[in-house]
């Protein structure tokens, strides 16, 4: 198999690890635009969808950018989807159950929302 070189050109980007002196973090951050969906119950009990962008992903968790976000404490799953490396087409796919930690509002130069996973898989489409 053959790797492909342009997975770029089909939305993914990776920049690195991201470390700083005062990250209390326990795993490493990877900076990672990929496209993401995710669903959750709002506080009537109504089941809710939204797509974004992650930003940064870690096995611990991950932080989106999204316009519609569920708020904090709230039970979600999310779906990243990362094109094939490959030539075969085969698509990646990463499933995360958490819980969100905190929302941003677009006032701290992000809008989206960040999770701690509580399970994580990953498999082939």
């Amino acid at each position: 198999m053959q790797m492909n070189r342009n997975a770029e050109s089909r939305g993914l980007r990776a920049y690195g690890a991201i470390t700083s002196g005062n990250d209390r973090r326990i795993a490493l951050r990877y900076s990672l635009r990929a496209h993401v969906d995710f669903t959750w119950e709002d506080e009537n009990g109504v089941a809710r969808e939204g797509r974004g962008y992650s930003h940064n992903i870690s096995a611990k968790g991950a932080r989106l950018i999204a316009a519609d976000c569920p708020s904090p404490g709230t039970a979600v799953t999310l779906n990243v989807y990362f094109p094939s490396p490959t030539d075969d087409g085969a698509v990646l796919r990463m499933k995360a159950v958490g819980r969100v930690l905190r929302v941003g509002d677009g006032n701290g130069g992000w809008s989206g929302f960040a999770i701690q996973s509580e399970r994580m898989s990953v498999c082939t489409e």
